[in-house]
């Protein structure tokens, strides 16, 4: 969603869009989009908490996927770069599941800073746990923070 608002006084507030879900023809919820003019740098600068998990799962899901892909396209640098930010991601967001099957694909020094290597001679049965780590990064899972 992309609001634009014509500029206004600071300190000034004012409702910037009405925003419903729709679900087959029917509004399920809506919401409410305030606006508010500030130069407190800690208010227009601060993400929102769920906006942030929903971005840091995005980001996760996207360095999985495309470190998948490097490693079957046997680019293993860039696989070895974006499965160590994916350990880390899911790591840093409680995200276990993942966590655990991409341990099954990279060796995992330092989840903290990224840091995997790739597993080598990976057999069968890890296929299957890569073809899971991959559908998982398509979908959004909410995980305890």
């Amino acid at each position: 969603m992309n609001v634009q608002v014509p500029a206004r006084a600071l300190g000034t507030e004012a409702l910037a869009a009405r925003v419903s879900l729709v679900v087959d023809g029917r509004v399920t919820s809506k919401a409410l989009v305030r606006a508010v003019w500030t130069d407190d740098e800690t208010q227009w600068s601060r993400i929102n908490d769920p906006v942030a998990h929903y971005t840091d799962q995005a980001e996760l899901a996207a360095a999985v996927l495309r470190g998948l892909e490097a490693r079957r396209a046997d680019d293993e640098a860039t696989a070895t770069l974006l499965l160590g930010r994916g350990a880390q991601l899911a790591l840093a967001s409680g995200n276990g599941d993942t966590y655990r099957l991409l341990q099954k694909v990279v060796h995992v020094d330092n989840a903290t800073t990224g840091t995997v290597r790739l597993k080598k001679n990976v057999k069968k049965i890890d296929e299957i746990d890569e073809m899971v780590l991959d559908t998982r990064s398509t979908r959004t899972l909410r995980v305890n923070r």
